[in-house]
């Protein structure tokens, strides 16, 4: 388990403590002006997969995070899932590319493998843990229309669509 800094101890006290409001409107600002990426991370046997909870959400999601400037989808898929969980993962392929409804930006969506189970999350994770996909948690309606379409087709599916939040 990882030992969180005074600063990161501090910013998810504040968080938990009406704090996620602005942590939720930092977030909903940043995804308004770049686009993201997320992975849906499957364990080495795959019969799991890998959601994680933010400290202002409710329902789990897929790991990931914004593109920075001048980075690649896949640059960012590594950065963001090193950062949010510090874990090493394998990109099999590219599922999709979501449009963020009322934006021009997009959420690429791939999946990927690890062989860490051993995860140690960043302060801004409530948690991060493994699922059998028949016995799947609360999740925000844009993981589930994610995981319908990894589990209808397991393979890239071509287009763009929209996602709902």
């Amino acid at each position: 388990m990882r030992v969180w800094t005074l600063k990161e101890r501090l910013l998810r006290f504040l968080a938990k403590r009406g704090g996620a409001y602005l942590v939720r409107l930092f977030w909903k600002i940043t995804r308004l002006k770049k686009s993201r990426v997320r992975a849906i991370i499957i364990n080495r046997d795959k019969t799991k997969i890998l959601l994680v909870k933010n400290i202002s959400y409710s329902k789990f999601h897929l790991p990931g995070g914004g593109i920075e400037k001048g980075e690649d989808e896949l640059t960012a898929l590594h950065r963001e899932i090193e950062e949010e969980l510090g874990i090493t993962m394998v990109p099999l392929y590219k599922l999709g590319k979501y449009k963020y409804q009322g934006t021009q930006n997009y959420v690429h969506i791939f999946v990927a493998q690890t062989k860490d189970e051993n995860i140690t999350m960043q302060w801004e994770l409530d948690a991060a843990e493994w699922f059998e996909v028949q016995s799947l948690p609360k999740l925000k309606n844009s993981t589930k229309e994610c995981l319908r379409d990894y589990i209808a087709h397991n393979e890239p599916v071509s287009g763009v669509w929209g996602l709902d939040d």
